[in-house]
């Protein structure tokens, strides 16, 4: 829908402010700690073996309810909000970095529990800040990268209505359960997926924005071009940016008016300065699908449509295109068929066509990357059938001439290639609120 913007008037100038953080009760935190405006500060919680890291804004007051971030950190790594700070520009939310009850990777019997005290303890410590730092228990987001990503998409799949939204980054929930009757999210409840291009978790990902859109939740799939299992960093997403953006303005959406016009603004000069037909095409596609679009209105959604539509007539984008119909429909079906090893053994096969038809097209070179990860994909599951016992099958046997021939893919020149594209695609927002 069309929304009306005026400029967002700038934050009162907030002088620092120490709180003590006592015990609520016995099993609360017992440790004093100053909290300031722009700083972390750890705060221990019972049943972590490591601190929580809590960062107030910039601009914190005590005068309003503030939304939450809790994020979650990848197995090996430690307690973080680098990621959510560098995307929010350190204000709009207070940013927690949570940690586990379990170390590590967490074994299939471990994972009930872990994921019951993962639940609690986010409850007891929104509760906790609710109280001591004016966090807005309603407005409570999860999310995460790795096995930081599962834990948030663990919220969003089975308490939807416990969070105002997930953000799940390199991983995913399996939606292959039978029986299970899952809530459906309440209604705008924002859920982002962020996977790299050649992410082994790639086909569990797409599965989960298509799960969670169908259970009523406002999905956001962003695919990371010449990434792997990482966020999106350098740059950064613009997809993300954006979705925070909203959801830190959501009950005030006149203050996104500078964010959106430096947009539109943005977008607007480069695809004046793109000669290549494909990539200007891409380049305003992905603006049509990214979280800002939302607020187009009638005229510049039209005005998008007939520039697409022009530049589907150009004999280069048309070319592109019939390669396009077979990849599109070869990434449903991996996503469809899931993170099993039959489903790759099938797909790998259509992605090789894909690039056997078009090497030099930028669908093709997707194909034939997206091949070679699934070929990564299928080693892997072979090798852990091989350590379990189980029979590992004959693909790779019985394929040796297509697996000799992926082989031969310049895999890191396509990956630059990739990251050149995502580069040029991506608008970034460079006016915040000021």
């Amino acid at each position: 829908m069309p929304f009306h913007l005026q400029r967002s008037l700038p934050f009162a100038s907030i002088a620092a402010v120490s709180l003590s953080l006592s015990a609520l009760h016995a099993q609360d935190p017992s440790d004093e700690l100053e909290l300031i405006p722009g700083k972390s500060s750890a705060l221990s919680w019972p049943g972590l073996d490591a601190p929580i890291t809590v960062r107030l804004p910039d601009s914190w007051t005590p005068e309003r309810k503030w939304p939450v971030i809790f994020y979650y950190h990848g197995t090996g790594g430690h307690t973080t909000i680098s990621l959510p700070v560098a995307y929010t520009g350190g204000d709009h939310f207070v940013i927690v970095g949570m940690t586990y009850t379990i170390k590590g990777s967490v074994a299939p019997e471990q994972s009930d529990q872990f994921y019951s005290d993962t639940v609690r303890i986010f409850e007891e410590v929104r509760t906790h800040l609710a109280k001591v730092v004016a966090v807005n228990p309603d407005r409570a987001y999860v999310g995460g990268f790795s096995k930081g990503g599962w834990s948030a998409a663990h919220f969003a799949d089975r308490h939807p209505l416990k969070i105002a939204g997930a953000l799940i980054l390199g991983a995913g929930v399996n939606p292959f359960r039978e029986g299970e009757e899952l809530p459906r999210f309440r209604e705008d409840t924002p859920v982002y997926v962020g996977v790299g291009q050649f992410e082994l978790n790639y086909a569990v990902s797409l599965q989960s924005a298509d799960h969670y859109g169908k259970r009523g939740a406002r999905v956001t799939l962003d695919v990371y071009d010449g990434l792997g299992h990482q966020p999106a960093s350098d740059p950064q997403s613009d997809y993300l940016e954006q979705w925070l953006l909203i959801e830190a303005h959501r009950d005030d959406v006149k203050q996104l008016k500078p964010a959106f016009d430096t947009w539109l603004t943005e977008l607007g000069d480069k695809v004046a300065a793109t000669e290549h037909p494909v990539t200007k095409y891409l380049m305003l596609e992905r603006a049509g699908n990214a979280p800002f679009a939302r607020f187009l209105n009638k005229a510049r959604r039209q005005d998008f449509s007939a520039q697409l539509e022009q530049l589907k007539k150009q004999p280069a984008v048309a070319e592109e295109w019939e390669l396009r119909a077979l990849y599109e429909s070869t990434r449903r079906n991996e996503s469809d068929g899931g993170f099993r090893l039959a489903n790759w053994e099938k797909v790998i096969l259509d992605y090789a066509t894909i690039y056997r038809r078009g090497p030099a097209t930028t669908f093709g070179k997707r194909a034939g990357l997206d091949a070679l990860r699934v070929l990564d994909s299928i080693r892997e599951a072979v090798r852990q059938r091989s350590e379990s016992g189980r029979d590992p099958g004959d693909f790779l046997s019985t394929n040796a001439r297509l697996v000799s021939e992926l082989e031969q893919i310049p895999r890191s020149s396509l990956v630059s290639y990739f990251e050149n594209l995502r580069r040029t695609l991506t608008i970034p927002l460079l006016e915040m609120d000021q």
